[in-house]
């Protein structure tokens, strides 16, 4: 079985994911969509991409910056476009890669991703969970001040994302993460009673 995971930034889909793995074990392959946007933009995608948006992208060690990149591309749709347009492919072919690597008839196989709807990963799930979140920015003011974002650039990456309540509308089951990580952990264990 394949199921989508998705949820809009910083909505709590890692948390949800290990969750799903502490209570499953090793019936549950978690495949991580935003670390293979990570890897391909440094990897196969590089040259590309600083062709496209120029040197002023790279950090001292020469990778590319995703703090810069995110800044200028959640600022701008046509540039946050055109790096889609190079992402994109290169990392639909990585998650067909790994579906192929992973047994799909004896285990779960979870696609964890923001942008699983816009990757037109629907076709390939069983199931979609969504997770859904609202205090986003209450969370960056109390635990993630090692993270160097702020609430308008929180406030811009969520006003390209998909509307909560769309994403609501495809899913086969919705995990609220406002409340405890308790209540969390209770919906996630009743979305794998009912799939199991």
């Amino acid at each position: 079985m394949i199921l989508g995971l998705t949820g809009n930034f910083r909505s709590g889909k890692s948390t949800v994911a290990e969750m799903f793995k502490e209570i499953a074990g090793d019936r549950v392959n978690i495949i991580d969509v935003d670390k293979i946007g990570h890897d391909v933009l440094n990897g196969e995608c590089y040259k590309e991409v600083i062709e496209e948006f120029g040197s002023d992208i790279l950090d001292y060690d020469l990778k590319i910056d995703r703090e810069i990149l995110r800044e200028i591309v959640f600022s701008n749709r046509t540039k946050l476009k055109k790096l889609e347009s190079i992402l994109h492919p290169r990392m639909l072919n990585e998650i067909e890669k790994e579906l192929r690597r992973l047994d799909t008839k004896h285990s779960v196989i979870i696609i964890q991703a923001a942008i699983l709807v816009e990757l037109g990963l629907l076709g390939l799930v069983d199931k979609l969970i969504v997770v859904t979140c609202n205090k986003q920015i209450e969370r960056l003011n109390n635990k993630d001040k090692r993270l160097s974002i702020n609430e308008e650039e929180i406030n811009k990456i969520l006003d390209v994302q998909m509307d909560e309540s769309a994403l609501e509308a495809k899913a086969d089951f919705v995990v609220d993460n406002n409340g405890s990580l308790e209540n969390t952990r209770m919906q996630v264990e009743n979305v794998w009673n009912t799939i199991n």
